[in-house]
């Protein structure tokens, strides 16, 4: 009997705890944003991290602020993401320039870009991001010889 029980147990604390992480995933509203100049209008509040590494000690991005990732990859450490405070997303598969202006970001992008709204923090940003463009596989990477 004791051995029926316990498989019970772990099934139902399985299925539980599946059940939270789900709720806790952000739900996406995502916009097909296509080629071009595309300027988008920053929320009151809105900060923006992403882009190049190197420039972390530019973020969160202040007017004034642009990068052209066509030009310079920056030792090879970009990424065509930016991520916001109030839950946004901007992604590309392609390399894009974009600004900071007073009271939007300008994007110049010669491939598709897509725009979502994530959640309500950069925390959510950042989880949908990683869980649809770059999701882990749990697997280590070949050792090159």
């Amino acid at each position: 009997m004791q051995k029926q029980i316990i498989p019970f147990i772990f099934l139902s604390f399985l299925c539980i705890s599946i059940q939270s992480v789900a709720q806790t995933v952000p739900q996406s509203n995502t916009t097909n944003i296509k080629t071009g100049i595309i300027t988008i209008p920053l929320l009151s509040g809105e900060l923006w991290w992403g882009g190049a590494s190197n420039d972390g000690v530019s973020m969160p991005y202040q007017e004034g602020f642009a990068y052209d990732m066509y030009d310079d990859n920056k030792g090879n450490q970009v990424q065509s993401l930016l991520i916001c405070n109030k839950g946004r997303v901007i992604w590309s598969e392609e390399s894009f320039k974009f600004s900071f202006l007073k009271n939007s970001i300008v994007l110049e992008a010669r491939g598709d870009v897509l725009q979502s709204n994530a959640g309500d923090n950069l925390k959510d940003a950042f989880t949908y991001a990683f869980k649809n463009y770059f999701p882990a596989n749990g697997k280590m990477p070949q050792i090159r010889e």
